[in-house]
């Protein structure tokens, strides 16, 4: 009975999951893809004489929602999302310099 696991086992995986499996960061940046879209389709027309290739720059928002809603960091692991605001905190901080000479 000591150091045994309990065989329902609490699941922090899909504690957070919403509509259709998505976390809520994951449906928000979807979401944010999917109306950037839509105002680029209604707002810009296509490139007239290639055909359906016209339209690829309209889905440009929807393809950079999917990068950050799915995309890791290599290295750290970290969400892309995250990855890009720590590395902008990081570079706009003030540095300060000592000579200890």
């Amino acid at each position: 009975m000591y150091r045994e696991q309990h065989m329902l086992v609490y699941r922090t995986e899909d504690a957070g999951k919403l509509v259709w499996n998505f976390t809520p960061k994951q449906a928000g940046w979807i979401g944010l893809g999917i109306y950037l879209t839509m105002t680029l389709v209604h707002s810009i027309p296509a490139i007239p004489g290639i055909g359906a290739a016209g339209y690829v720059f309209h889905v440009m928002p929807l393809v950079m929602g999917l990068v950050f809603a799915y995309g890791k960091h290599t290295k750290t692991g970290m969400s892309l999302w995250n990855y890009v605001v720590s590395w902008v905190s990081i570079r706009r901080s003030k540095r300060v310099f000592t000579d200890f000479s």
